[in-house]
Order: structure tokens, then sequence, then C-alpha cells
């Protein structure tokens, strides 16, 4: 072949470049969409696992279903989360509780209403442990210990290891502690350098577990349902209980009937 023709032949084949790459341009043009899409639906479901009872392990930690209340006394989440915990609990046994405010936050307003449990007696094979690991204040443990702003996190982790079973100490620090979820850059319990209030539901069908208020009532929404905790109290004892208040009771029974 001589040179002239071995020219033409590479010139030839050089008319193609410009198709292939404007092939190219167009699929990444049109597939740039869906891989955004594609992003931003892994974000949404994690951010809306906030408030949500995610199931985290396939194994039961007890032969029969058992929910446990981690909070602190002046918790606005805590508080919002007691209302419909006391009505799902109260389908499996009498509970001995007391209203009670919660603190003030900034981001929320006002005191949130709240019920304090005190004691549990079951009526089936469903158990319930609450435990309180900070005062109302979050400056000490429930019976009065001081704690440094810089040791919440490691005090209230003493206070479940040492009161409750240590899968659970080891759950709430993987999930809150060691690694960032729920949507959150950082490990929650940094963000406000604490533990926060913990649902944790546990059965033979496996254990699930919920940072903060049920997704459908928000302490906001509290609020406006009935600022008084002992209002609100009688109110849903005379049978007057509030569409969210309910629909988040029947979330957490959901969950407990999956569990068992």
């Amino acid at each position: 072949m001589t040179a002239k023709k071995r020219k033409e032949k590479k010139e030839s084949k050089l008319i193609y470049v410009p198709f292939v790459l404007l092939a190219v341009f167009i699929a990444l043009f049109f597939s740039l969409p869906y891989l955004h899409q594609s992003s931003s639906s892994s974000t949404v479901t994690q951010a809306d696992s906030f408030g949500t009872l995610i199931k985290v392990s396939n194994k039961g930690y007890s032969n029969s279903t058992h929910v446990y209340f981690i909070s602190w006394y002046g918790c606005p989440f805590g508080a919002t989360l007691s209302w419909p915990l006391y009505l799902a609990l109260s389908h499996y046994g009498y509970l001995n509780v007391s209203t009670h405010y919660s603190i003030i936050e900034s981001d929320i307003g006002a005191p949130v209403p709240g019920l304090i449990f005190n004691g549990f007696v079951p009526n089936s094979t469903v158990q319930f442990t609450y435990l309180y690991i900070y005062n109302q204040y979050l400056n000490a443990t429930p019976s009065g210990q001081p704690i440094p702003e810089s040791q919440l996190i490691q005090v209230g982790l003493q206070e479940i290891n040492s009161s409750l079973p240590s899968w659970i100490g080891a759950l709430i620090y993987q999930w809150e502690v060691e690694n960032p979820n729920f949507g959150f850059p950082q490990p929650i319990a940094l963000l406000d350098n604490h533990i926060p209030s913990t649902l944790i539901i546990t059965g033979p069908n496996g254990t699930w577990l919920m940072v903060g208020y049920p997704y459908m009532l928000t302490p906001q929404e509290l609020l406006q349902i009935n600022p008084s905790p002992t209002s609100l109290y009688h109110q849903i004892e005379s049978g007057n209980v509030p569409p969210q208040i309910a629909q988040a009771e029947n979330y957490i029974l959901q969950v407990i009937s999956e569990a068992q």
C-alpha cells in the first residue's frame, strides 16, 4: 500500500470520530437525569429513616416480644413518642404513668406534653422495659449525679449497659454513636452530644429500632393537638384519640405484630 493510500484510509476513519463523540455525548446527556434520580432516591430513603422503625436484624433477642424505650426525662422527642407508645402497650398490659412536660428547645419553642412511664404489668407475652438515662435538664443522671457535657454520651451508654441486656448497648452504639445513619452526615448522638430517645422492638422474627418520634407525629403537631399533658391524657382516656396519635399507635402495633 502506498503512503498516499494509507493517508487516505486514515483520514477516512477520522471522519467517523465526530459522530462517535456525538453519540457518546447524547448517551451521557440522557442518562444523567436517571443517575441523578437514583442518587436522590437513595438520599430520600436515608432521610426518611428518622422516625421509622428500621429492621436492624433478622435475629430476635427474646423468646417473647419485648419493647424497650430509652429516653430522658426532659426529652421533647421522648415526650412525643410516649403517647402512641402508651396506647400501643395498653393492648398488652397495664401501664402506670404520670403526665409531664419536656424542656423547651429553640426549634420547637414550647414544652412538649408527655407521659413518664412508672410501671408495667403485662397481661400477655409482650414485655415492656423503659429506662431514663438523663435528668430533666440533660446535665445529670436520673439519680442526680452531675454529668459534664463532654461525657453525656459515655455516661448514657454506661446507664444503658448497667441496666439493660448488653446487646442493646451494642446496638445503640453501632447505630447512633459509631456510624452515620438516618440520613445525617455524622452519628446522630454526636449531633446533640447525647444518646437520643430510642425505641427497640425485638421478638422471634427480628429486631427493629427507631430514633426520635414517629414520622407521622412531630412535637409541633402534638402541641397543636393539645399543649397540656393532663388534658390530653384525660382526652385519650375518654376514648377521643387524635388521628395522628392513633396512626402512630397503629404503626407501633404493626411492628410488634411483625416481631411476634
